[in-house]
């Protein structure tokens, strides 16, 4: 199956939006986005100061710290660094629109797993990953979209809330919002029904 195989076009609820999703269906209205599936399956991305190279959607290195490996290849320990499933197409800076936002995947083993959200600019001959951002951890990602008219990619995040009081479980789903500005993605807004509290 070639990577133009893996993707599904669905227009997300309400946003007006290109949402792509992985998986193993036939693609339908990539062409008119100008973003190929292998542009993102095998692109350059910043994490934390270190340029991961996807390939295939996947990245393995040994990880830094021995101790840490979230895989065993031939007895070293490695990083995995996979592209999430949903990405957003839209307007990030005001231009043609045709920018998107990922999310990463890191899994380091017993370090954890942290999901960055990757903002791409269109630019001449390509996509270009300009800003990351770690998202919260522990959190189950469940929606990401860019508004063409405020240029904030927003991240809809379901997760595990204990409050510390009371010693009470409770299910929070959180929208925060993110705005590409000077080569950095800054949290803007973030809303309870909303916002996971920090």
């Amino acid at each position: 199956m070639s990577a133009s195989d893996l993707w599904r076009a669905a227009v997300h609820p309400g946003a007006r939006k290109w949402v792509l999703l992985l998986g193993p269906v036939a693609a339908s209205g990539c062409a008119d986005v100008g973003l190929t599936p292998d542009e993102l399956l095998n692109g350059t991305y910043q994490i934390d100061g270190s340029t991961v190279q996807l390939t295939g959607g996947e990245y393995r290195a040994i990880a830094a710290d021995e101790s840490a490996s979230a895989a065993d290849v031939d007895g070293a320990p490695t990083r995995v660094v996979a592209l999430h499933s949903v990405v957003a197409l839209g307007d990030l800076g005001g231009d043609d629109g045709r920018d998107a936002a990922a999310v990463l995947i890191d899994d380091m083993g017993p370090d954890g797993v942290t999901h960055h959200l990757a903002a791409l600019v269109h630019r001449e001959g390509g996509y270009v990953n300009v800003a990351t951002v770690p998202l919260r951890r522990g959190v189950h990602l469940t929606h990401v979209w860019i508004n063409d008219v405020t240029h904030i990619i927003a991240v809809r995040v379901r997760g595990l809330y204990v409050d510390p009081a009371s010693g009470e479980p409770t299910v929070v789903v959180g929208t925060t919002g993110y705005l590409l500005t000077g080569g950095m993605l800054s949290p803007v807004r973030s809303m309870l029904g909303g916002a996971l509290p920090r």
